[in-house]
């Protein structure tokens, strides 16, 4: 034990003392670096010949379109589900039980008690289930959770990327306006289980309104908006505060006038039954869809997305990695699905896996569609912007590079990187190009 002490402590004064004497070492935030060399405009990257062309036909793009309003709606119509009953009730059962034989730390750095997890469990009641099947509506915006409880779990006491700030129970936020099917209900009534199109989790009960068939039709108009800018305050008529929203949420369009689109949102009324009422939002937070892809069209999307921190599982109401991209690519009508994994499979995929990064290289370069490609690092999802004086480079939110012995190095953000950002750090011992294995190009 001693000796393995010792052994670190010259591994660390070594790496230590060719940092301080060839210089290129990593410090713990590279952000400063990055900006001084790298622009974090997307438009920069964008190739003056093609930037307006469509990266997808008209036609193609409105089957894409439909098929993510199949996706969106599919908590109404059963179709598209993520998984049926047994296998939802087996996934609770299973994380539940996987929780329970280590239930991780909390936020005060305290391991929990197996008595706190056993009321958790006791309080889903999945010897019931399911024990609703209720089509409902998103009122406001909400925390989905993979269990039935406000409190963090962190998977050990150390900081990130085990610790703080990854909460593993936190899965994503529930824009008001979403579509979901009610599965479940928690014995205390506080918590339901819901399906949306992309994701199945725990949200508070408070946060839905059920609906029927003449919402339904009422609220499936034909047309909607995306929003594309983030905390976006919406009013009704009596400029009451409804809630705030943020890029990727979507809302019927009711008309559009000269600053402005008048859409359909959600309201609680007797018994938590939803009701319809009219906000407006203004154009220069919104887009119809789906707004043509050109690479243009992307890029500028995307510079809205540009140094917004990183969030595990949005988080604060930020966003990871998988959360941007498929965000981003809903003003488009391109559905994707949560998990970062997910989404490398959903187009044409390529396999990178085992080929040393010249290769890469040069299959990214001649392959891939700036601004319609992602590159998969497994645990991690970006978009491809192109080629520029020689370097690769990328659009993505990532939490950081990690440097030896266990150290991080620090972006937190959405940036764009060079896809070989790290390599010119020595106490950085992989870039993200040595970590991609796979590409996919959407549409295809």
């Amino acid at each position: 034990m001693a000796r393995d002490i010792e052994l670190r402590t010259f591994q660390v004064l070594l790496v230590l003392s060719i940092c301080f004497i060839l210089g290129g070492c990593a410090t713990g935030d590279l952000r400063p670096a990055l900006y001084k060399s790298t622009s974090q405009d997307a438009t920069t990257y964008l190739n003056p010949n093609t930037q307006n062309q469509p990266l997808i036909s008209t036609v193609d793009q409105n089957k894409l379109t439909q098929n993510y309003f199949e996706h969106y709606f599919s908590p109404w119509t059963g179709k598209a589900r993520i998984a049926d009953d047994a296998t939802i009730k087996q996934d609770e059962v299973d994380r539940v039980a996987q929780w329970q034989k280590n239930p991780g730390w909390g936020h005060n750095e305290l391991r929990y008690k197996q008595a706190w997890l056993d009321n958790i469990k006791d309080n889903m009641d999945l010897t019931t289930y399911p024990n609703r099947r209720i089509k409902a509506i998103v009122i406001t915006p909400t925390d989905v959770r993979s269990l039935p409880t406000n409190d963090p779990i962190f998977s050990k006491i150390t900081h990130a990327p085990s610790g703080y700030p990854f909460d593993r129970v936190q899965s994503e936020i529930a824009p008001a306006g979403l579509p979901v099917l009610i599965l479940h209900v928690s014995k205390d009534g506080a918590w339901s289980l819901i399906e949306s199109n992309n994701d199945i989790g725990w949200v508070r009960s408070e946060t839905l309104a059920t609906v029927d068939a003449n919402f339904i039709r009422h609220w499936k108009t034909r047309h909607y908006v995306s929003v594309i800018n983030n905390q976006i305050s919406v009013f009704a008529k009596d400029r009451t505060l409804l809630f705030t929203t943020r890029a990727g949420s979507v809302y019927p369009l009711v008309n559009a006038s000269k600053d402005s689109y008048k859409v359909l949102v959600p309201i609680s009324v007797a018994h938590h039954n939803a009701a319809i009422k009219t906000a407006t939002i203004a154009k220069a937070d919104a887009v119809v869809m789906p707004l043509p892809i050109t690479p243009y069209n992307v890029a500028v999307l995307a510079n809205h997305f540009m140094g917004y921190p990183y969030g595990w599982g949005e988080m604060y109401g930020y966003r990871d990695c998988s959360s941007t991209i498929m965000e981003l690519f809903t003003s488009f009508g391109i559905w994707l699905p949560r998990d970062s994994g997910d989404q490398a499979h959903t187009g044409k995929f390529i396999s990178l896996a085992h080929l040393p990064d010249d290769k890469k290289w040069k299959i990214i370069h001649d392959q891939g569609v700036p601004y319609l490609t992602l590159l998969w690092p497994p645990g991690h999802i970006v978009l491809y912007l192109g080629e520029q004086h020689g370097k690769l480079y990328i659009f993505h939110t990532t939490w950081s590079l990690h440097t030896w012995f266990n150290g991080q190095a620090m972006l937190a953000q959405t940036v764009i990187t060079p896809i070989d950002f790290g390599k010119q750090y020595i106490n950085i011992p992989k870039s993200y190009i040595d970590h991609i294995q796979g590409m996919t190009i959407l549409g295809e």
